[in-house]
């Protein structure tokens, strides 16, 4: 199941502020938040906006995706439930649109100019094509320093690349600086990485960059 939301948000930053106050908004207990998957996308349009995408597992609707039959009615009730708490947990400006297994466009709330980002949004995730991951599995495993070899041995990643494509050794300390946001990239979870200090690697995204006109 993966809902889409746009909140008007302006930039990532803000799109991620949300992000880490939903499993909260949604009284989401340990387990299910770390089965979680919540990213910030860009959505394009006459403006450029900054959208969010919650991935729940279909075993969260009942009986899951597995073993039920498409437009099974009590998964979609659980599905419409999942997507009115969102819609509950957000400010009535915000667009929540959702779609799981058997029902492709089943809910749409929210003012019609932001349903076209959360919709974007919602896309990017279900074909894993673009977005940031924000909350993933294993993300809170990932602090201080440890071999490269370790990141997809204690998160849900896939590859793991050094900007600029040379190879990476495994055995290279990674330096996670307590930030690791990776990507969707063709289907896939990418961490994308660069040079640190005293030949160690660390995240290509840095937490709180400096703004090009902080200084003006």
């Amino acid at each position: 199941m993966i809902i889409g939301i746009d909140t008007g948000a302006r930039d990532y930053e803000e799109a991620e502020h949300v992000a880490h106050a939903l499993p909260d908004m949604l009284g989401l207990a340990a387990q299910r938040r770390s089965d979680l998957v919540i990213s910030t996308h860009v959505a394009r349009g006459v403006v450029a906006r900054d959208a969010i995408a919650v991935t729940m597992p279909e075993s969260w609707l009942s009986s899951g995706s597995a073993d039920r039959e498409l437009g099974d009615p009590s998964a979609d009730a659980d599905g419409l439930r999942w997507a009115e708490r969102v819609v509950a947990a957000l400010p009535r400006t915000a667009a929540v649109v959702a779609t799981w297994a058997g029902a492709p466009d089943a809910f749409v709330s929210g003012p019609l100019v932001a349903q076209s980002g959360a919709w974007a949004a919602a896309a990017q995730a279900a074909a894993r094509s673009a977005g940031r991951l924000v909350h993933y599995p294993g993300r809170d495993s990932l602090r201080g320093l440890f071999a490269v070899a370790e990141i997809s041995r204690r998160a849900a990643i896939d590859e793991v690349r050094l900007i600029g494509g040379s190879a990476l050794p495994s055995a290279m300390t990674f330096d996670s600086r307590n930030f690791v946001r990776p990507i969707w990239e063709g289907g896939r979870t990418v961490l994308l990485v660069q040079p640190s200090r005293g030949g160690m690697v660390a995240p290509f995204e840095i937490e709180n960059p400096p703004r090009c006109c902080d200084a003006h």
